[in-house]
């Protein structure tokens, strides 16, 4: 048997059946209410998905109102639109902190070190692949032309065999900027700021490409992961609890929050945390949905007390 004879389209009657299947409840009175979300607000597939935050009954069933679904997608919604802000300031900050570090940085004489393409050059020598990390690098301006040709954006050809670090860094999504910031961070061990860098961009990265491709950050909140050594003593020395740090999105969080309070103003960081707060408040209108739940409570108990630790008054 094919997939699409396995698994076909469902039409919205079937939806329906399918989820009162699972055990996700639709009352009656709401009937009318869920096929108008299914059909104009939220599609099936992306909803089911955040049933994976519940645990089964004896029955292999979930035993969840499809109204808490519902709203645990409207809260993921929001928290990326609040998270991306967070993590633009930082890609910008952190571009003008290397660019710096980099112009001005010294050898043992005195004398400035980098003339802007030796550091792209070793950088990229040290991957397997360099010139996929480069293609990678200037994806955004390469195409092939009608003849199938490799082409550019005007201005950017010039720079594609020998890119300096201040075309590198402007092109350079943060997935990329963490290439040059080991490679610093190695040259400079004694900078707490590169260490932290380091040590948190990934997370950073993941939540950044989350927001921006509209990808769930609410799921899978009772998986516990492995954090990173200085992610998790940090958590824990402004309270949050073991299981709280060891789910994986509130690592990331907390590590996106520790970098956006070293890279970025403080006016910066205060408008951003308004937002954080009045999105908090609005968890707390509907958190009664999910009182049975203690993965989403110690989720969002969490992402308070990360609030309150990074609050500019």
């Amino acid at each position: 048997m094919s997939l699409k004879d396995d698994k076909p389209i469902l039409r919205f009657n079937e939806q329906l059946e399918k989820l009162n299947d699972l055990g996700i409840y639709v009352a009656d009175n709401e009937i009318h209410e869920a096929k108008n979300i299914l059909s104009n607000h939220n599609y099936f597939f992306k909803l089911l998905a955040y049933r994976k935050n519940y645990d089964k009954n004896e029955q292999k069933k979930y035993n969840i109102s499809f109204l808490s679904i519902v709203d645990l997608a409207k809260l993921d919604m929001q928290l990326r639109y609040v998270l991306l802000p967070y993590c633009l300031d930082i890609e910008h900050s952190l571009k003008t902190y290397l660019m710096r570090l980099i112009t001005n940085r010294k050898n043992k004489n005195g004398e400035y070190a980098e003339n802007g393409y030796e550091i792209v050059k070793s950088v990229l020598a040290d991957e397997d692949t360099p010139k996929d990390l480069k293609d990678q690098i200037f994806n955004g301006v390469k195409y092939r032309d009608s003849d199938g040709n490799l082409a550019f954006q005007e201005g950017f050809e010039k720079y594609y065999n020998e890119p300096p670090i201040w075309v590198v860094l402007d092109l350079a999504s943060i997935s990329k900027i963490k290439f040059f910031v080991n490679y610093l961070a190695n040259k400079q061990p004694n900078n707490n700021n590169l260490k932290m860098i380091k040590n948190n961009i990934g997370y950073v990265s993941y939540i950044r490409n989350s927001c921006a491709h509209n990808k769930p950050i609410l799921l899978n909140l009772q998986r516990k992961s492995i954090i990173k050594n200085s992610v998790y003593a940090n958590a824990r020395r402004i309270g949050i609890t073991h299981d709280e740090i060891t789910n994986l999105n509130v690592a990331r969080i907390f590590a996106l929050f520790e970098l956006h309070r070293i890279m970025c103003s403080e006016g910066m960081r205060s408008h951003r945390n308004k937002d954080f707060s009045n999105y908090l408040e609005r968890v707390n209108k509907t958190l009664e949905l999910h009182e049975q739940n203690m993965h989403i409570k110690n989720f969002f108990n969490s992402l308070t007390k990360i609030l309150d630790e990074f609050c500019v008054e």
